[in-house]
């Protein structure tokens, strides 16, 4: 063999090594990004495990972050009109916390915008602000352009503070007629009433308000109350424990219709059971 045939043969060699030895490296690398995304796989299994264990304890949540029925259990919900007022807004949301409690307040314009602090704890904590009119006018009474501002202008108002859309109307002593509805539909709003009626605003005491709720309340219900009467605090604190006892859960308005048939735009509701019509 020449000299030159053997430094060939040497060079193919080194090659033939060269290559083996980064096929070994690459097949190296492949094993340990295996193993990354294998480990990155069991995290995330992990934490949704958690995540779901978690919410058995408190209430399983769809996609849309919307409470899911469980078996044996009843759902409710509470609402406060015509706040919010310092004091006993405050009051109720102290409250709803401590008992692990959701509600739905229905606020005035000309109050929001004198308790900022007020409306953004609400949902801050889980809750939910709906539009009850700017200054509580009876809006089947408004032309077009008196109505579309009461809605609009209490609208900004609430999404200005907490930074989320509202989609809930209130017309004030529940008075709408078409152009109420057709003002609702185009706000993108449901028109959200009640079925349960504690008259707390005749301040009868806390005892007969609760009553009031506590026989009279179902599965689905929406119960009427309101955060300026002096009574209903301490009437909510009664209702919620006694009828946490016969196995109800208190959810926003949103919350309770979507679990039973979700909301539409321009529909009427007194209960979570039916929509009243568009």
């Amino acid at each position: 063999m020449s000299l030159t045939q053997i430094n060939q043969h040497y060079g193919d060699i080194m090659i033939m090594r060269k290559t083996k030895n980064k096929n070994y490296e690459d097949k190296k690398v492949r094993n340990k990004k295996i193993k990354i995304l294998a480990l990155a796989g069991l995290t995330v299994f992990s934490l949704t495990f958690l995540s779901f264990r978690s919410r058995a304890q408190t209430g399983f949540k769809d996609i849309a972050g919307y409470t899911v029925r469980e078996e044996g259990k009843k759902y409710i919900a509470l609402t406060y009109d015509d706040g919010p007022t310092p004091g006993n807004t405050s009051a109720l949301l102290d409250i709803l916390k401590e008992n692990d409690a959701k509600a739905t307040f229905f606020v005035l314009g000309m109050y929001a915008e004198l308790s900022p602090e007020i409306l953004k704890r609400i949902v801050d904590e889980g809750n939910e602000v709906g539009n009850h009119s700017f200054n509580h006018l009876r809006l089947n009474t408004l032309n077009d352009k008196e109505l579309t501002n009461q809605i609009e202008k209490t609208n900004k108002l609430i999404e200005g503070i907490t930074g989320r859309p509202v989609s809930l109307l209130r017309p004030p002593y529940g008075l709408r007629n078409k152009n109420v509805i057709g003002a609702a539909k185009k706000a993108g709003m449901s028109i959200i009433l009640w079925n349960v009626d504690t008259h707390d605003w005749s301040e009868p005491g806390a005892k007969i308000v609760a009553n009031r709720a506590i026989s009279k309340s179902v599965d689905g219900d929406i119960v009427l109350l309101h955060d300026n009467c002096k009574g209903s605090v301490k009437a909510s604190e009664i209702i919620i424990k006694e009828l946490k006892k016969s196995g109800y859960e208190f959810l926003t308005v949103s919350d309770l219709i979507h679990m039973n048939e979700g909301l539409t735009e321009g529909s009427v509701y007194r209960s979570a059971r039916k929509a009243m019509g568009k």
